[in-house]
């Protein structure tokens, strides 16, 4: 089918142009009228071939466009997705399982397209040379990934191998997958208890303020064991030694039992501190690696205090506070402005200014206090912010007001935001969130700032910031992070608390950048789990308190060991960031250094990587799980020897059938060869009968 995408009745014009042009260029053609009477019809073709030859040619210039449909069949998707954590390596059939895994590989290739996929704590696309190395396991997270990756795709099903043992992540049972596709689960390890004695959990805060106490309550749990009194020792690691600081015993009751040891820690000097707590080793046990547990605290001089200063009640204040006191170290405090004595601002390390200045509440002392004192500010904007005043009020984005009418606006993570380090998870948590009530008005980003976050209005991505940071002050354009906060809450969430954790990094970010120091290097993160990307944050300011990154930064790491490993930070925008990857568990101690102008900066900090056996504390195979997931979403359960059943099973499923998809597509005629083949063999026929009876 064609189109035009002007009027069809210019076809009309273009007809007669090009019988108009032959016209004038043959009407006085006689060179082809006496010699030749035998082809007294020469003239004409030759007439009607220059006509046709431009009439297209003008054609053309209309843009003509053809509707064609193109069909392809392809094949449904059938989704492969191996646990490779720890514990599938002590389970007795994981030697013979590659074996098994790739004859379902052979067995589904003809009639699927099969995607293989492996997880730990996140997913990753297939890796044979791995080898059940992973120090977590997020069931969770790998099936909604699965789903995302193959989001409207024909999918005849996901197949799940896995012991059914998870520790990060929420109960794969409630995950929400993209999709209608059955789930298979594959039962890997043995089900089978057996005697031990171990820690299963020990709770205490990571962080402690120096000479206070910190109370710690580490659980036990005895299956089939009936010793009378098993011994538990406390040690701590001082530069490289251990150091036993208390020792007691435990009493089971009867073969199965749980109970708890209280224990009260003083640590009386800042930095991070090593524990480690031991049990007896019985000997019917099996499994010896619960029955030592390691367990960190950092000890820190004073407490950070945060005001959150608002113009009215409003369910992001409890948010915002939670976030903040979930960090330990900050002190957050809920204030309303009215009343509010603005002399006071500068007790606080931080201000969080909520729909202020408002419309019936300028807050012109508080800004004017907050000025003063230098402190660093966070705006958020609510229905009752001034936009006026509040463009004039910081420094980050000027707002002109377009109406009192409000976007549900969805939040999209910029790429590029490099003023600190979020983890992997943060982008994609931060695109599924809840939309926020942002204000209708143009945005426009000032001075030396970055976006974190960037708008989403309905399906449409703009480039109108939401989150913006600068160098003492940021500013959230719109409220209802609340309800960012409650979706973290959610039991299907893998994610994590990314809410928090934005919240608390923007917040640091603002306290450490008002510090003015010249130079720092900063972890993103005091402490690491096992086989977590350990990442790196440096600036560098000039004499004018600008951001400058013109020299090199040198960064060293050293383990407890006194290994020494090297590196040179890279350049981002005006800042400096590095991925050092994957470390081994321990403390580290870290210096950066730069030279500028003749002088050395030096900035020192440590953090440490938690103990990556949490994989090895619990081999009981939880099949019961697997089951569930699998009846859940319309699947079966099997064993390695038996993946058959799944291929059975598949083929019987409606959404195993071959697709024919049809894509309807619209293309300019110009770009089609034949037209332009056409037009040249126009042109040719014309030229060789006038060059053959020699009119040139």
């Amino acid at each position: 089918m064609f189109h035009f995408q002007y009027s069809v009745w210019w076809i009309i014009p273009c007809l007669c142009l090009g019988v108009l042009y032959a016209f004038l260029l043959y009407r006085k053609e006689k060179s082809f009228e006496e010699p030749f009477l035998k082809f007294k019809k020469l003239k004409h073709v030759l007439f009607g071939l220059r006509a046709i030859f431009v009439s297209l040619l003008a054609l053309l210039l209309l843009v003509p466009l053809i509707e064609h449909l193109r069909s392809e069949t392809k094949k449904p998707i059938v989704c492969l997705v191996m646990d490779q954590s720890k514990s599938m390596r002590y389970n007795n059939d994981s030697v013979s399982l590659k074996k098994y895994w790739d004859l379902l590989k052979e067995s589904l290739k003809d009639e699927y397209e099969v995607k293989s996929y492996q997880f730990g704590g996140a997913l990753t696309a297939d890796n044979s040379n791995a080898y059940f190395s992973a120090s977590s396991s997020n069931i969770s997270n790998a099936l909604q990934e699965v789903g995302e990756r193959n989001a409207g795709q024909a999918m005849a099903g996901i197949v799940l191998c896995s012991d059914g043992i998870y520790n990060a992540g929420s109960n794969p049972l409630y995950s929400q997958i993209e999709g209608s596709a059955p789930i298979y689960c594959v039962g890997i390890g043995d089900t089978t208890k057996r005697p031990d004695l171990g820690w299963q959990e020990i709770k205490a805060n990571k962080t402690c303020f120096l000479n206070d106490q910190l109370n710690v309550r580490a659980e036990w749990k005895a299956v089939q064991l009936r010793a009378n009194s098993p011994n538990y020792r406390l040690y701590e690691n001082v530069k490289g030694k251990w150091q036993l600081l208390e020792n007691g015993k435990i009493s089971l009751n009867g073969s199965n039992s749980t109970g708890t040891v209280q224990l009260i820690l003083s640590p009386k000097e800042i930095g991070i501190h090593h524990y480690q707590l031991k049990l007896d080793t019985l000997n019917s046990e099996q499994n010896l690696f619960n029955n030592t547990k390691d367990f960190y605290v950092e000890v820190i001089e004073k407490k950070q205090h945060v005001l959150i200063l608002a113009d009215a009640p409003h369910p992001d204040l409890a948010a915002l506070k939670n976030a903040l006191t979930d960090q330990i170290g900050i002190e957050a405090e809920i204030v309303f402005v009215n009343g509010f004595n603005a002399q006071k601002i500068s007790n606080f390390d931080l201000v969080i200014l909520h729909g202020l200045p408002s419309r019936r509440n300028p807050a012109s002392d508080v800004l004017t206090a907050i000025k003063r004192n230098n402190t660093p500010s966070f705006y958020i904007v609510s229905s009752t912010s001034n936009l006026v005043a509040l463009s004039n009020a910081q420094e980050c984005v000027g707002i002109r007001p377009g109406g009192s009418n409000a976007n549900e606006v969805q939040a999209v993570f910029n790429k590029d935001f490099n003023h600190f380090t979020v983890e992997t998870n943060v982008p994609t948590a931060i695109d599924n969130y809840p939309p926020l009530l942002v204000p209708f008005a143009d945005f426009k980003i000032n001075g030396d700032v970055q976006v974190l976050a960037t708008q989403k209005i309905g399906n449409t991505k703009t480039s109108y910031p939401l989150l913006v940071l600068g160098q003492q002050q940021a500013i959230l354009l719109g409220e209802g992070i609340w309800r960012w906060s409650m979706q973290d809450k959610r039991p299907e969430n893998s994610y994590g608390n990314v809410c928090n954790e934005l919240i608390n990094k923007t917040c640091n970010y603002l306290v450490r950048h008002s510090n003015r120091q010249p130079f720092e290097v900063s972890a993103s993160k005091k402490i690491y789990a096992a086989d977590e990307l350990i990442n790196f944050d440096a600036y560098l300011r000039n004499e004018s308190g600008e951001y400058t990154n013109t020299p090199d930064v040198n960064l060293k790491l050293v383990d407890a060991q006194k290994k020494e490993y090297s590196y040179v930070m890279n350049k981002e925008s005006n800042t400096y960031s590095l991925n050092a990857g994957i470390l081994p568990s321990g403390i580290y101690s870290f210096a950066g250094q730069c030279v500028r102008n003749g002088k050395t900066y030096t900035s020192v900090g440590a953090f440490r990587i938690e103990n990556s056996e949490q994989e090895l504390q619990n081999l009981v195979a939880n099949h019961g799980l697997l089951k569930q997931v699998a009846n859940k979403h319309q699947g079966i359960f099997c064993y390695p020897n038996e993946l058959q059943k799944i291929v059975e099973h598949l083929k019987k499923q409606s959404s195993s059938k071959p697709i024919i998809v049809s894509e309807k597509k619209v293309d300019p005629i110009i770009n089609l060869p034949w037209v332009l083949l056409l037009i040249v063999l126009i042109l040719t026929i014309e030229w060789g009968l006038r060059k053959y009876f020699g009119a040139y």
